[in-house]
């Protein structure tokens, strides 16, 4: 090796390790959304069958519609809520992890030099960060969407009583 290529070869495994870092950064921001996503559906569930059973109850004493159809109101919220949840933002999509295969990697029958199968992966690195980035990004506008949808509950349990009267 020269020693023009000692430099080069120097900065493509410093961009090599960055690109890890930010690939690495990516599978722990979708671990951390995972995460969040799955307490917000275990609170909307629980929420939701409350609801439900609270009905089952107002159906059996004879209660006031208004109070009924609140609460079915509420209770058929929180649960197409925590559909969408489960499928914008739990359903199994494509990640892409922070290393290639080394079927990928090794490929001796082509007589690369390092440094080109270095840029060959970087070039990979930066389709499979982007891939995650634009994943993360969904998952995380979704998620915020579906929160606010949980606060609004208690709206849908005003509409839906006050449709009682009309």
């Amino acid at each position: 090796m020269s020693t023009a290529k000692v430099p080069q070869m120097k900065l493509l495994t410093w961009i090599y390790e960055q690109a890890s870092l930010t690939s690495e950064f990516s599978l722990k921001v979708s671990d951390n959304l995972e995460r969040q996503a799955n307490t917000l559906l275990n609170i909307l569930l629980v929420g939701a069958g409350g609801a439900l059973a609270y009905v089952i109850n107002l159906i059996g004493s004879r209660s006031s519609e208004w109070l009924l159809w609140g609460m079915i109101g509420s209770s058929s919220w929180l649960f197409l809520t925590a559909v969408i949840l489960i499928y914008k933002c739990l359903w199994c999509n494509n990640l892409y992890g922070p290393a290639n295969d080394p079927k990928n990697l090794l490929q001796a029958e082509a007589n690369y030099r390092i440094d080109e199968v270095m840029r060959f992966e970087l070039e990979h690195r930066q389709l499979a960060i982007e891939k995650n980035r634009q994943r993360n990004y969904k998952v995380s506008r979704w998620l915020n969407i579906v929160r606010a949808m949980a606060a609004f509950t208690p709206l849908l349990f005003g509409i839906s009583a006050a449709l009682v009267y009309l």
